[in-house]
């Protein structure tokens, strides 16, 4: 999760989030976004400054981790800029904080300001990008400073400090409770003395959304299980939208193989997840690999060989179209035993040749595979009448024939069986499915592979017109 307290910094931070959707959450916020980066999904959630205005950003965080409605946040990043301390920061220099000390406590003794903190550290207890940026210390306060007094008292109080900033005391102690992980990005704008001024701020604020693709990257890998729940690739997808572009300047040339098959090779492979393809033994992992690699080989050659400043992929109900604006070739033209003929090869032999597939290259720089075959029907019974098990019923003497649960409404039903690994599962759900079957309902089933077909024919034999196998 991201947090901004001002116009300037949302507007950086929607420059990387890209692709985002604007979102309604019936809050106070001065908006509230979804989108993706480094394939992560994101949610940036904007405010005010302080906490004493009802549409200030600490407010709004405490509300959104506090309720059951939203997802709690495998970490919560606060992206900006601050005020830096001479004496340890230039301006520029961004800033990523894991310690922060609150000072809205203090007291005046002998005609001076001294200062309560509490102080509160991340779990993230080491340095990010440290060829980019300083990791320590900032102050936290309710306080806009403009007078180098003030500041140097602060600074003399807690000379190893990065600087200061004036929302996370707000949220921090919240987040802490809540055990969920956060840092606070900022770039030097400023140095809160007597030249105060903005002219920076935008500066600082692009500069701290920057490095933000980085920093996600290396934050994955402090967290165990983030971010590989199988759940999340349709919503990535929606995020997604129809179109992947990928761009020249998003990778070096020598590398692209890297770039490509890293990188853009997962989004593909999940996009092409979403197709149902095949029901019969080849199977959707089929289709998906062989059209993956060959979509990938079609874009290597295009910045390779054909010089293509952009490439594009779009995926529709029935079509996948490449596009791009370099010299124009066609596929099915690719001679030779090297990637690019190799994998038009393979997906000629499986499924162009057969007409399960049809190609074609009507204009230049345009690619169409019309997916001839393609279970479009399937695709929306999974998302409107997929089977469901209800957590805890499996084993459970109470629960018997109580185990899936579905709308009743439909006359077909999806079950994937795919994630099902003990045969006291299976037995426990094939009963069940049984009694789906009894009530003249048709059964999608999803397996993996051979085996678990049979054994669920063997058993649901009576019912063979009714209960359809898919390999996927």
């Amino acid at each position: 999760m991201l947090l901004t307290s001002n116009s300037v910094e949302k507007d950086a931070v929607n420059k990387v989030l890209i692709p985002k959707t604007k979102i309604d959450l019936d809050l106070n916020d001065k908006g509230c976004y979804i989108g993706l980066i480094e394939n992560n999904i994101i949610v940036h959630l904007s405010g005010t400054s302080g906490v004493t205005s009802h549409d200030s950003i600490g407010r709004l965080v405490i509300e959104f981790i506090s309720g059951n409605e939203f997802p709690k946040p495998k970490f919560v990043l606060m992206v900006g800029f601050c005020w830096g301390n001479p004496h340890n920061t230039t301006s520029g220099q961004t800033i990523i904080a894991n310690t922060v000390y609150s000072l809205n406590s203090n007291v005046i003794k002998e005609g001076k300001q001294q200062f309560k903190p509490h102080i509160f550290q991340s779990k993230f207890q080491r340095d990010f990008l440290e060829s980019d940026c300083l990791n320590g210390a900032m102050v936290s306060l309710e306080t806009l400073i403009v007078d180098v007094n003030y500041r140097n008292n602060i600074i003399e109080q807690y000379p190893i400090i990065l600087g200061g900033e004036m929302e996370g005391f707000s949220y921090i102690p919240t987040l802490t409770s809540k055990e969920i992980d956060w840092l606070i990005v900022k770039t030097v704008s400023d140095y809160a003395d007597d030249d105060y001024t903005r002219e920076f701020q935008k500066a600082a604020a692009d500069k701290s959304a920057l490095i933000l693709p980085k920093l996600i990257k290396e934050i994955e890998y402090e967290l165990e299980d983030y971010n590989t729940s199988i759940s999340l690739n349709h919503l990535k997808n929606i995020l997604r939208g129809e179109i992947i572009s990928i761009s020249r300047n998003e990778f070096a040339i020598e590398s692209i193989n890297d770039f490509l098959n890293d990188i853009i090779g997962p989004v593909v492979e999940s996009k092409l997840q979403e197709y149902f393809y095949a029901i019969d033994e080849t199977g959707d992992s089929t289709f998906v690999r062989c059209f993956c690699d060959l979509i990938l080989e079609i874009c290597q050659n295009s910045f390779k060989h054909g010089n293509s400043s952009e490439f594009k992929i779009s995926f529709h109900s029935k079509t996948i179209i490449l596009n791009d604006d370099g010299v124009d070739f066609d596929v099915s033209s690719i001679e030779g035993a090297r990637g690019g003929a190799k994998a038009w090869k393979n997906a000629y032999d499986i499924f162009i040749q057969k007409e399960l597939v049809r190609y074609s290259h009507s204009r230049e720089n345009l690619h169409k595979f019309h997916l001839e075959e393609v279970k479009d029907f399937l695709t929306n019974l999974r998302e409107n009448c997929s089977v469901r098990i209800k957590p805890g019923t499996i084993g459970n003497i109470y629960s018997r024939y109580q185990i899936l649960e579905y709308n009743e409404n439909c006359t077909s039903v999806y079950l994937k069986d795919k994630n099902n690994r003990m045969t006291s599962r299976r037995i426990s759900i094939l009963e069940e499915v049984k009694s789906i079957l009894e009530k003249g309902i048709t059964v999608y089933l999803s397996v993996q592979n051979e085996y678990e077909a049979v054994e669920y024919q063997n058993s649901l034999v009576d019912f063979s017109e009714r209960l359809i196998i898919i390999y996927d």
